[in-house]
This record gives C-alpha cells, structure tokens and sequence, in this order.
C-alpha cells in the first residue's frame, strides 16, 4: 500500500500546482495581456481559452479531492486535534479557491466586461493558495 500513498501524495501535489498555475495563469498573464483588446478580440481570446482551461481545471480538482480525501483520511488517526484544527482551516480556505477558480473559467464570454467582473476572485485565489501553501508547509512540520 506504500505505492498507493505515493501516487495519492504525487497527484494532490500535481493537481495542487495546477490550480494555482492556472490561477497564476489567468490572473498574471491573460488578464493584463488582452485588458489592451477590442471587445470582440478579448472575446474571441476568451472563447479559444474556456473550453480547455475547464477541462484542465475540473481534472485538477477531482485530483485534489480524491487525494486530498485519501491523505486525510491516513493522517487524521494519527495526529493531534491541533493539526486537526489547522488541518479543516486549510480545507475551507482550498474549498474557497476551488469555488472562485470554477467561477473564473464558468460562464459565457460573450457578455461585456465577462473577465474584468472575475478579477478580484483570480486575485483572492493567488492570496489564499499563497496562505494554504504556507499552512501547508506548518502542518508537514506538525506531522
């Protein structure tokens, strides 16, 4: 069953840095790239990239579920209800940029202003995956 904690520990780190990277991605690089575009330009960007970049997502999040469930569920018989505590914050706070990176990609792209409405939740995304990294790295210290 080693095997199977490794794989469960190598596809919560990969789906991990695929959220944020797409957060990244969107927030830091699209954003400010097509603000400069005619609307139907930015649209037409916008349109090219929806498709893929839910796909992309979606699988991260089903990775980060599955495995995150299966990491817990080996952790929580063995640790301390402080890192429990800690431990159910990160969740909430993953759960919260979870929500906000669906919001980014949902939706139809032909409505005016479509991505400028999305970015103070691309911007709350990259503010709480940098905390949930932090409160990562404590609770591998805890454990």
């Amino acid at each position: 069953m080693e095997w199977l904690n490794i794989i469960m520990r190598w596809l919560h780190l990969a789906s991990v840095i695929t959220v944020v990277g797409t957060v990244v991605f969107l927030r830091l690089i699209i954003k400010p790239a097509i603000g400069n575009f005619s609307e139907e330009k930015r649209l037409s960007v916008l349109n090219s990239l929806q498709y893929r970049l839910k796909i992309l997502l979606h699988s991260a999040i089903a990775g980060i579920l599955i495995s995150g469930l299966y990491n817990t569920h080996l952790i929580w018989k063995t640790t301390e209800s402080t890192y429990h505590n800690m431990l159910l914050f990160k969740i909430l706070l993953a759960l919260i940029v979870i929500i906000l990176a669906i919001y980014s990609v949902s939706g139809s792209s032909t409505k005016n202003q479509y991505f400028s409405k999305k970015t103070q939740g691309l911007t709350l995304s990259l503010i709480l995956a940098v905390i949930i990294i932090a409160l990562s790295a404590f609770l591998r210290s805890l454990h």
